[in-house]
């Protein structure tokens, strides 16, 4: 053997160990790499209100709940993802879907979810829920149903705004009518909207027209779209009488639009309000905005049997902002 072959083997085997070594340091970094990001969370939401409604602390519930998951998960990674604006947020998200960046936690319109549910971009978290064992009890049912798809639970409800009624109590007592009022019933609204507009000598209403005929058919517990079977039923006896119910609301006001600035004007009983606007309009200083020189107060929406509570569900529910929730990818 010469010495240059010798020479030549040496060479050969110091290159094949350094090979061995960056291949080495190359898998560590990786592998590195890929754990820290199986360790990251990451999660987005838009900024501002959900309702278009001024909120003092519209994160609380969200910066809440990352703390409590950091006290439980210690070595996982948060990246929050902030800064994006209500209007942008659903073109933004599509933009991270179609890229293969996708949050793992994001809060959704509605009208977005079924699309996403349908496409295959949702994990279903029926498992998640199981080994987790969450009480889904805890959740108004019919939200949590509504944020099932094909029998998979795709959602969980993190926010709700429901309607109520307010109403002119000064108006009501001026006249001699029931002025204190919690669970009006389709009778007794109608009643009141009635006889204000019998009053001589004044343009007095019952309701303001954002009460429209799907609240009369909730009133009545009639669901003329029915999702599960994707059916519409608009000749069903209740659905019959909610529309009566509303012609006769139209009657009243003389088949004019009674708007929310008569109600201010204290021409009118009764004006249908979310509970974002309610909360938003009895504080300070978004108060002054809406001010009024006659006594208010708040009430259930009209419903069919104010004494069975179970069969007066009457009050539409809006997620964010119609409605939202917070799916998981």
């Amino acid at each position: 053997m010469t010495k240059q072959t010798s020479s030549n083997r040496i060479n050969s085997t110091w290159l094949v160990l350094l090979l061995i070594v960056l291949l080495c340091a190359a898998s560590a970094a990786i592998g590195d790499y890929y754990a820290e990001k199986l360790k990251t969370l990451t999660v987005a939401f838009y900024t501002g209100s959900s309702w278009d409604a001024p909120s003092g602390k519209p994160y609380q519930m969200i910066d809440y709940a990352i703390k409590k998951f950091h006290r439980k998960y210690p070595d996982v990674k948060i990246q929050y993802e902030t800064g994006i604006t209500k209007k942008d947020y659903i073109n933004w998200l599509s933009g991270k879907i179609v890229s293969g960046q996708t949050p793992d936690v994001i809060l959704v319109p509605d009208e977005n979810f079924a699309t996403m549910a349908s496409e295959g971009v949702l994990a279903s978290l029926d498992r998640f829920i199981d080994s987790d064992k969450l009480d889904t009890s805890n959740f108004y049912q019919p939200l949590l149903s509504s944020d099932r798809y094909l029998g998979a639970q795709y959602a969980l409800p993190y926010e709700a705004n429901p309607q109520l009624m307010i109403y002119n109590q000064s108006l009501l007592e001026k006249y001699g009518l029931p002025s204190k009022l919690s669970k009006p019933t389709v009778d007794e609204f109608e009643a009141i909207s009635t006889q204000l507009s019998k009053v001589k000598g004044k343009k007095l209403y019952g309701t303001t027209s954002d009460f429209n005929w799907y609240n009369a058919a909730a009133a009545y517990q009639d669901e003329p779209f029915n999702i599960s079977d994707r059916r519409i039923n608009l000749t069903s006896s209740r659905f019959s009488k909610a529309i009566k119910l509303m012609q006769q609301l139209y009657a009243n006001a003389g088949n004019m639009n009674v708007t929310s600035d008569l109600f201010d004007e204290g021409k009118v009983a009764f004006e249908p309000i979310y509970l974002a606007q309610y909360r938003t309009y009895t504080s300070y200083p978004y108060h002054v905005t809406r001010s009024y020189n006659f006594q208010v107060d708040c009430c259930q929406m009209p419903s069919l049997n104010a004494n069975f509570p179970e069969q007066s569900n009457s009050s539409p529910l809006r997620k964010c902002p119609k409605p939202a929730k917070i799916l998981y990818f």
